[in-house]
């Protein structure tokens, strides 16, 4: 399934991080590693001082040693690695590569530098995740930068779409491979509180009135654990109430120690990704550990 995989740097602690992650992948999916990072200051030189250019040159030759440096130390590690560098917008030279190329994954590190950082997607992330048509596994700048990347548990946030369950054999085969437990979710969507008319202190809503479908969707959880995609896995499952579900998902992560999560992410039309795309975005904003995201359609 991945057996090749699109690794881009821009040479940001994230891109650092994702490439621990892109080299355990390979390492247990024997894939070969295609190591790419997009120059967008190239075309700065068409009207620069020669100061400038010399500067942009020096730049650049350290990121040449640098990547050469990393592939060497990738390949004495036994991997398989194919080093590539691009010219023009990264979004769009990493899109174009990987569909030329025919990549089962891209593996890319989101970037943020301020203490918002959480609530950020660099605009290459956001477009790469909108309309890559192969896996994205995203990790962000607060991934722990444990080495080598181990994953003991796999959560896959469902809400019982068809997209989610199309997604079973993929969420299957990756926890299978990876040796972990697979935990299912599902994010039971209701607001703690209801505001009031102005003046008014809001209503609170008790999280038992919400039983009857929690009780429901608990019992959903369990016919899924029991699909023939699962079987001879340990499958554990829960249901949790959020007021957004991305908040759920990434409280639900970290309070139950999952190292990766595993995300649908519906069509490519704008309604649809309204709808659905918004929550895999916000998850992925806010999940502290990485994210592997799909379109049904594309596995």
């Amino acid at each position: 399934m991945f057996s090749n995989i699109l690794m881009p740097t821009d040479f940001s602690e994230g891109s650092e991080l994702a490439l621990n992650v892109a080299r355990r992948i390979a390492r247990v999916w024997e894939s070969t590693i295609h190591f790419v990072h997009v120059d967008e200051e190239h075309a700065l030189g068409m009207h620069s001082s020669d100061d400038l250019i010399r500067f942009m040159n020096d730049v650049d030759a350290r990121r040449k040693e640098w990547m050469e440096t990393t592939t060497a130390e990738l390949e004495e590690d036994g991997l398989s690695v194919e080093l590539k560098r691009l010219d023009g917008i990264a979004s769009e030279q990493i899109l174009e590569y990987a569909k030329t190329t025919d990549m089962g994954l891209i593996v890319m590190g989101t970037t943020g530098h301020t203490p918002l950082e959480y609530l950020l997607l660099g605009s290459t992330s956001i477009a790469v995740l909108r309309h890559a048509t192969c896996p994205v596994l995203t990790v962000a700048t607060k991934t722990p930068p444990d080495h080598p990347w181990e994953v003991d548990k796999v959560l896959f946030p469902t809400d019982f779409s068809k997209a989610s369950v199309a997604g079973l054999p993929l969420v299957a085969e990756v926890t299978r491979k990876l040796g972990a437990k697979l935990e299912l979710l599902h994010v039971l969507k209701a607001p703690t509180y209801i505001p009031a008319i102005p003046g008014e202190p809001p209503f609170y809503v008790a999280r038992q009135a919400f039983s009857t479908a929690s009780e429901r969707a608990t019992a959903d959880l369990e016919v899924m654990s029991q699909r023939p995609e699962l079987e001879g896995l340990e499958v554990h499952y829960g249901v949790t109430l959020s007021g957004d579900t991305s908040e759920g998902i990434a409280s639900w992560a970290k309070e139950n120690d999952c190292q990766l999560v595993i995300l649908p992410r519906h069509g490519h039309g704008a309604i649809r990704s309204i709808l659905f795309g918004r929550v895999a975005e916000h998850a992925i904003k806010r999940c502290p550990v990485p994210v592997l995201s799909f379109h049904p359609e594309g596995i």
